[in-house]
């Protein structure tokens, strides 16, 4: 199968603005000639301007219809704007700016990282100097409300970045902590129905000490994979983690077949499978596929994108059934397939330059791929 290489021109930033302004608080498409089967790709922008510096699209997730975008830099200086997060709806091919979220605490870096599971929202802020919280709101008739006070770690540890990661699936939260003493950390919560609120259920440490464990974090059901890493020069590894009876224990290890550094920089999981990305390959970037057989976890293929030595490639993951988006530094590379046949499927650029292209990925469907630039995200509908 060949691989179909996408560039594409974004649009002025005082064009989308103007619409904005003009009470149109959606974005805009562009899309190629009629007659030439090529993607068509929606830009969206902060609506309230917000400067360069802002990071939107520091993170993206998807669920369903909705998608969030997390802007934890939107101001000058730092330390006085808390961010922001911004939700869209969809409505057929047009999204939507359907809410604004934020908290009053200056310097919060609210939305350094983001996850949605239905009508579920999870909000990462890492703080400035602080201990970092983790904020939950649910969507009650388009409304979206914040459930509970915020969570928060054992407050022993500043600067230990809680809220670094963020995952959710049904009613269970992962939250990571990778710079917290002895190697880093990964919080659980339980909703509790009668109360409204989240109740921690445990807090997951490495077994063997590895550095920055909970650096990434995907849940899925019973089962998170937590990647660790390590110390710097160190190959890294991800933990899989099981529940039973309200208990979760270690029931995998994974590390790389081959000596890629950072592994565990990203992960990415669906039902069966994980996918661990390690940014510091030799020759390139990789993200490794396994696969759960009998209850034992086994690589099936080492993925790299366009191979070439310091490309980034995984420094972010989503897997949406078996479609898998990888971003790369000023690339995101789209596969399909599941087992040990992926297939590379396209290559996305923005301009063929913007390096920050690939900062977020989230795989809204099958066909659709949010992209985060740190300053706009690219939704790319794929025909």
């Amino acid at each position: 199968m060949k691989t179909k290489i996408r560039h594409f021109a974004t649009l002025p930033a005082v064009a989308l603005l103007f619409a904005l302004s003009a009470g149109f608080l959606c974005a805009t498409s562009t899309e190629a000639a009629a007659g030439t089967a090529v993607p068509s790709q929606t830009i969206l922008a902060p609506p309230d301007g917000a400067p360069v510096n802002g990071l939107f699209g520091n993170s993206v997730a998807a669920s369903g219809n909705t998608l969030v975008i997390g802007a934890p830099g939107l101001g000058a200086p730092f330390d006085q704007d808390p961010g922001a997060v911004y939700v869209y709806q969809r409505n057929e091919s047009t999204w939507t700016l359907q809410a604004r979220l934020t908290t009053p605490f200056p310097g919060d870096a609210f939305g350094t990282s983001v996850a949605i599971d239905g009508n579920t929202i999870v909000v990462g802020a890492i703080g400035d100097g602080s201990f970092g919280h983790a904020y939950v709101f649910v969507n009650n008739g388009g409304v979206w409300t914040e459930q509970g006070f915020g969570l928060a770690s054992d407050n022993i540890d500043a600067f230990g970045y809680f809220g670094w990661t963020v995952s959710i699936s049904k009613d269970t939260i992962a939250v990571g902590a990778p710079f917290t003493r002895n190697g880093g950390s990964v919080y659980m919560y339980t909703r509790n129905t009668t109360t409204g609120f989240w109740d921690r259920q445990g807090r997951l440490v490495s077994p063997d000490h590895q550095s920055s464990f909970g650096w990434s974090t995907s849940l899925v059901g019973n089962t998170v994979v937590i990647g660790a890493t390590g110390a710097p020069g160190s190959a890294g590894a991800a933990y899989i983690f099981s529940r039973l009876n309200n208990l979760w224990s270690q029931s995998a290890l994974l590390t790389p077949t081959s000596p890629d550094s950072g592994f565990g920089f990203s992960t990415a999981m669906s039902a069966s499978t994980v996918v661990v990305g390690a940014v510091g390959g030799p020759t390139s970037g990789s993200a490794s596929v396994f696969a759960q057989n009998n209850g034992v976890w086994t690589q099936q293929a080492r993925l790299q994108g366009n191979g070439l030595a310091g490309n980034g490639f995984g420094w972010n993951l989503s897997l949406n059934g078996n479609t898998l988006a990888a971003g790369a530094f000023g690339s995101t590379y789209v596969y399909t397939g599941g087992g040990n046949n992926w297939h590379l499927t396209e290559q996305l650029n923005v301009n063929g330059t913007n390096q920050n292209l690939g900062s977020s990925v989230a795989v809204v469907d099958g066909k659709t791929i949010a992209v985060g630039s740190l300053t706009n995200v690219s939704v790319i509908q794929i025909p």
